[in-house]
Order: structure tokens, then sequence, then C-alpha cells
């Protein structure tokens, strides 16, 4: 794998993970599910969510420490991240904070 396709990977990765990662919300009196946003992706890095935005089209290298701090966040193996991801789909408990 050339260096462009690793970039292009974790992107792809990162999206794709924060697209399917959810947790419950209590709005209205209804528990609801809730996607996580790039505004909170960017408050777990202390980035804006145009940098977020970056990362996740590959227009932006995302450094190894941001790498292994969204690792942890969503609960994920850090070497997961390298290689493509046909399926993901998960919950966050209620005790993750962002």
């Amino acid at each position: 794998m050339t260096e462009q396709e690793i970039n292009k990977t974790i992107a792809t990765n990162l999206r794709t993970i924060r697209e399917n990662t959810f947790r419950h919300k209590n709005s209205y009196k209804k528990i609801r599910r809730k996607k996580i946003t790039q505004k909170e992706i960017g408050k777990v890095l202390n980035v804006t969510f145009q940098q977020i935005q970056k990362y996740e089209f590959g227009k932006n290298e995302i450094s190894s420490a941001k790498l292994k701090i969204l690792a942890d966040f969503f609960q994920v193996p850090i070497q997961d991240m390298y290689s493509p991801i046909e399926d993901y789909n998960k919950e966050l408990p209620d005790e993750v904070i962002i």
C-alpha cells in the first residue's frame, strides 16, 4: 500500500465510523439514537468541524496522535483504521462524554 492509499483508507474509515456510531439522546420524552457529528468529534480533538471534514475527505492528513485519540473515543483498535472497513455499526455507552 502506498502512503496515499493509506491516507485515503484512514479518511474513508473515519467517515464510516463517525456516520455509523450512535449514542442515545433523551429528547421530547423519547429516547432516540443520535449520530455523532463532525462538531462533536472536533471537540474531542480540539479542532473545528471544518478540520474534521478535511480529515474525512482526505484533504488533510490526520496525525498519529489524533488518530489514537479517535480510536480510543470510538473504542476501535487503532490497527483497524488502516484496513478498509466494509460494515460498521456501533452504539457508544452513555458514559462517553463529548
